[in-house]
């Protein structure tokens, strides 16, 4: 069985401090390098936004998804770059993020959710609600004073197959369980409809093993997107399925996957994480003092700044909310994903924000290593596709034990570790990177 990898949360231009090549084609382009087969459109509830996406996709009637158009031309998006051999256009999902600033039991919350509708019309229909609430036109994730379990009667009012997922539910200004703003259970947020929330989006700063630490998550599937406000950073989170992809199958597969249930068709297998210890959120600590502190170091003097006496930041609640251990011997079921760009600024010790010079050096690296779309995609056994007939073999677990290393620092370094290695052994190899 084939499987495949959808990202379920990005941005196109629309929204505030993203790239400005973020259209269809871009998306596409990027997706097929990155070995993406289902993408989601991001920020459908702008008006100017929907109307591109009605110019430049199709929907399809076997899969329930969106198709591209016209054919990409994917040299001119991404200069450097060729479509991989055999590698198809993805399917897209009608998809965005809003943000809902309001007042609730006595605490003013502040929680972004993921809303993905099965259709452009069901898109429009809940957009026009949303517009007689506040501003849907000056950002493509809109903030609005409204109650999460409202937004979610909205969408199930707009199309009952509309799908709610809470957003990066750690991090602490606009989550779910926000230090800062959010809630201490999800019933809490949701109400009465709490029932039709059956994902959570663990965020960039944590991965499914932390959040399994904390038994009231049981019940849900645990997803993890880019949040890409980049074509470069599409895929650097993404959930991997087994199946055919299709609108009802993935949401079917991630219904089931709550539940603890088997199924045939579309099945969820898990997700393609990045480091969590490279998320802006994984510590705590105080910048003022330039105190960081691990999670047990930070509860174990009681969130207080040793320098200074004041409150620290907590970065990530998921540890003050566990009521389980960590497993003491390490575990490592999730595949992890680096990106390109990021490979090339560690190696080459410069500012990730120095993109141009970065893209040059990525663009002579596809010269003579197509380590592209084939090599971190839906193929569990990859081979015959590298330069110099370079193997690599990578398996993919079934399931994802609910646990993480007791000792991730040394894990994280471990791995660190091995990368400069493989550095190390691709100069021998005179891989120009």
């Amino acid at each position: 069985m084939k499987y495949f990898r959808a990202d379920l949360h990005v941005h196109s231009r629309f929204s505030r401090a993203t790239s400005g090549r973020l259209n269809i084609r871009n998306l596409a382009a990027w997706s097929m390098i990155k070995g993406l087969s289902v993408m989601s459109t991001g920020d459908f509830t702008h008006p100017a936004w929907r109307d591109e996406l009605r110019r430049d996709l199709v929907y399809d009637d076997n899969s329930g998804l969106y198709r591209v158009r016209e054919k990409t031309p994917l040299e001119t998006e991404i200069p450097g770059f060729s479509r991989p051999d055999g590698v198809s256009e993805p399917q897209f999902l009608i998809q965005a993020e809003i943000s809902s600033i309001y007042k609730k039991d006595g605490s003013v919350r502040k929680v972004h959710n993921v809303v993905i509708m099965p259709s452009l019309e069901s898109a429009d229909k809940l957009s026009n609600k949303l517009a007689a609430i506040g501003n849907i036109t000056s950002d493509g994730r809109p903030i609005l004073g409204l109650d999460c379990e409202h937004l979610l009667e909205m969408v199930l009012e707009a199309d009952e197959r509309g799908v709610l997922i809470p957003a990066h539910i750690w991090t602490p200004w606009f989550s779910l369980f926000g230090s800062k703003s959010g809630f201490d259970a999800l019933e809490d947020c949701f109400g009465s409809l709490s029932s039709h929330i059956f994902a959570l989006e663990t965020g960039l700063s944590s991965d499914p093993d932390m959040n399994r630490l904390w038994s009231a998550l049981d019940r849900y599937a645990l997803v993890s997107n880019s949040d890409a406000h980049s074509g470069e950073n599409l895929g650097r989170e993404a959930n991997l399925f087994e199946g055919t992809p299709s609108y009802d199958g993935i949401f079917d597969a991630l219904r089931r996957a709550a539940r603890d249930e088997e199924g045939s068709g579309c099945i969820y297998r898990g997700t393609v994480e990045f480091f969590p210890e490279e998320g802006k959120y994984h510590l705590d600590g105080h910048r003022a003092c330039n105190v960081v502190l691990e999670p047990e170091e930070s509860m174990k003097i009681g969130n207080i700044c040793p320098v200074c006496g004041f409150s620290c930041f907590i970065g990530n609640t998921v540890n003050n909310t566990a009521n389980r251990k960590t497993q003491e011997s390490i575990n490592f079921p999730h595949p992890f994903c680096v990106t390109f760009c990021q490979i090339i600024v560690d190696r080459d010790n410069m500012d990730a924000l120095a993109f141009q010079c970065v893209q040059i050096g990525w663009q002579c690296s596809n010269q003579s290593f197509t380590f592209t779309c084939f090599h971190f995609s839906n193929t569990p056994l990859m081979e015959n596709d590298t330069t110099d007939n370079l193997h690599l073999e990578v398996f993919h677990a079934d399931t994802s034990p609910r646990c993480f290393s007791a000792d991730r620092k040394c894990l994280y370094h471990n791995i660190v570790q091995r990368l400069a290695l493989c550095q190390s052994v691709f100069k021998l190899l005179r891989f120009s990177f």
